[in-house]
Parts: structure tokens; sequence; C-alpha cells
């Protein structure tokens, strides 16, 4: 079975990676979208959403796997 947590600090600082990009991401996003940009602005909130489910894959992973023992 592969793995579902946290085991080494490897594993908290992507976590911690992702969640600072997705924040800068989204922050970038909010100012492109000041300016005018509407399109780079979609694509950063995007990105930047992509980078949030990122920091919660091992959370996500367990739930699906809930749902999956769930269905058996």
């Amino acid at each position: 079975m592969p793995r579902r947590y946290h085991k080494g600090s490897s594993d908290w600082i992507s976590t911690m990676s992702f969640f600072g990009v997705s924040l800068y991401a989204c922050l970038k996003a909010f100012e492109n979208w000041d300016d005018g940009n509407l399109i780079r602005s979609l694509l950063l909130f995007a990105g930047s959403a992509m980078c949030l489910l990122g920091c919660f894959r091992y959370p996500i992973a367990r739930f699906f796997d809930e749902i999956k023992k769930r269905k058996q």
C-alpha cells in the first residue's frame, strides 16, 4: 500500500513548499487582476488551486481510500 502519511522531514518540506507557492501565486493573481491581465490572473488562480491540492495530497488520498474501502 502506498504511503498516506508524512513520514519524514522531506514530506513536510514539500508540503510547505506547495503551500508557499500556492499563496504566492494567489497574491500575484490578485495583482494581475488589478492590472487588467485577466487571462494571466485566471491561470495563476488555477495554478494556485493545483498547488493547494498538492499541499493536501495525503489527506485527499486517505479520503479516497476511505471511500474505496466503504464501497467494498
